[in-house]
């Protein structure tokens, strides 16, 4: 798939999730085989889990970053500090229904909609406004999947 990409000239979507602390070896996995087509592909690390390093290797690649309903749970406090290291024109907010429902609707079924809760949390981390980080989420989205 990554090759097909290549050949295209398409971003690809990449999701890597670590669960925990110690379940490091997904993105390592997952980084090692984006740097052997480094400047060859592009794309988006969809719900990203990584921590600081991870986030540094992943935008180094040209990567953009998904950030998903995760960002609104209580204990989250790292990937809310990961959001403040990460440059604005590579933020994306995602949505991964059915699945990684954001607060208050967690432990139900996920929808699109629930992005609105995404973009409040980060808005909220990065003293914006709500409307801010959709402009620029937008624009990124355009700007990577080549719709405008």
């Amino acid at each position: 798939q990554l090759t097909l990409a290549e050949i295209l000239n398409l971003p690809v979507v990449i999701h890597t999730r670590n669960k925990n602390e110690q379940d490091r070896q997904c993105i390592k996995d997952t980084l090692a085989i984006l740097s052997e087509f480094r400047n060859r592909i592009f794309g988006v690390l969809h719900s990203f889990s990584g921590n600081l390093s991870e986030l540094e290797q992943t935008l180094d690649l040209g990567y953009h970053i998904g950030i998903t309903g995760p960002v609104t749970f209580s204990k989250a406090h790292d990937l809310r500090r990961l959001i403040n290291s990460l440059p604005l024109e590579r933020l994306l907010i995602e949505t991964d229904s059915p699945f990684l429902t954001p607060h208050p609707h967690r432990g139900k079924r996920n929808q699109p909609s629930y992005v609105a809760l995404i973009a409040e949390k980060i808005a909220q981390v990065l003293d914006r406004t709500t409307s801010e980080i959709a402009k620029i989420t937008t624009a990124n989205a355009n700007h990577l999947f080549q719709w405008s």
